[in-house]
């Protein structure tokens, strides 16, 4: 395996640490942090994080740019990008970062040992016969969703690769983050957020470029997640008004959903409710469930941001909450006894429901 460092590192790309054994082709040998970065929530790996980007670069193979930060300047990201290219390492890069860096450079296109982590493919239904019907996709879906940001969701999408990969499923996955790749599968293609496409032409084309992705692949299992979140948060947070996840379920007909939540003491059992319906009724899914993250949201005085902070574990009493709803639907898959619940639930719903399987 390639020896890879990765830049920057912090906790919008943890689950290049935590989930390190998934990665495939690349062993992380450092993690390169970015400034006033604190490492306590990975105190196990210190070793392996660094802010000496020299000696990093210097003893692997390739460098791994993650991600766009606004609070890292264009000349930082260059004069890092520059020392692994002078050393003649392979470099890949996500989409979002690269379009960034080429305002600035733009030579960096024709490194040779350029990779660039962005699907790109085209719509289908620019060249569709046909527009006006969906086709049927008869494989069972999984959906991945959430409420905002930093709830989990790509640690959740590991995760259930993970548990039906050991149960030798053929998967086809698309991701909700960029460094998706490097776990193996791509990103949800680009196109769905072209808001220039009408939202027909969205729907419709993702139905189609999931129609034959199952025609190539013909895998058992399709697990989807998306970043943007499922609902506006309140009337200044809109989050898009949850237009991307409602492209994904209008195109789809989905089996199974799981709608990740932020973290705190007391979570209603009605809100609970309102998102089962959600899963219902607006996400067209036959099972949801509720995933309760590591990090709580804290609205501002402003009303229009949010603060977050990680716990790493449930804070509200699992088994008394479902017990108050009276079914088991309720989970944290950070927490292993709660994840091996559900990853077990939602088997069981795939092999027993005549249905979906």
């Amino acid at each position: 395996m390639k020896k890879l460092a990765v830049y920057p590192f912090d906790y919008q790309v943890r689950e290049l640490l935590m989930h390190s054994s998934l990665i495939e082709k690349y062993s992380i040998e450092y993690y390169i942090k970015k400034d006033k970065f604190s490492c306590t929530l990975f105190s196990n790996n210190t070793d392996k994080i660094t802010e000496d980007y020299k000696k990093a670069i210097d003893a692997v193979d390739s460098v791994f740019f993650t991600f766009k930060d606004s609070s890292i300047s264009a000349n930082r990201y260059m004069q890092i990008f520059s020392y692994a290219k002078n050393n003649e390492k392979e470099i890949i890069i996500t989409g979002n970062l690269f379009h960034y860096l080429c305002n600035y450079d733009i030579s960096i296109k024709s490194y040779a040992k350029l990779t660039v982590y962005q699907n790109t493919d085209s719509n289908p239904v620019n060249t569709a016969v046909n527009k006006s019907a969906l086709l049927n996709i008869d494989v069972p879906i999984i959906f991945i969703c959430g409420i905002g940001e930093y709830c989990n969701k790509f640690n959740c999408e590991l995760d259930v690769r993970n548990f039906f990969t050991l149960k030798n499923y053929k998967i086809l996955q698309l991701g909700s983050k960029e460094i998706s790749p490097l776990f193996g599968f791509n990103a949800i293609p680009s196109f769905i957020y072209n808001s220039s496409t009408s939202y027909y032409d969205r729907v419709v084309g993702f139905n189609k470029y999931i129609a034959a992705k199952v025609k190539a692949e013909n895998p058992d299992l399709i697990i989807l997640g998306v970043d943007a979140p499922i609902l506006p948060y309140n009337n200044n947070i809109l989050n898009g008004l949850g237009e991307i996840p409602l492209i994904i379920t209008t195109a789809l007909n989905i089996d199974i959903s799981i709608i990740n939540i932020y973290n705190h003491n007391n979570i209603a059992a009605e809100y609970i409710s309102h998102l089962l319906a959600c899963g219902k009724y607006r996400l067209n899914s036959t099972y949801t469930y509720v995933n309760i993250s590591g990090t709580i949201s804290d609205i501002q005085d402003d009303q229009r941001s949010l603060k977050y902070y990680h716990v790493g574990h449930a804070l509200c009493p699992l088994a008394s909450l479902n017990n108050t709803l009276g079914k088991n639907v309720v989970y944290s898959i950070d927490d292993q006894k709660s994840q091996t619940e559900l990853l077990n639930t939602i088997y069981c719903n795939l092999t027993d429901s005549l249905d979906i399987f």
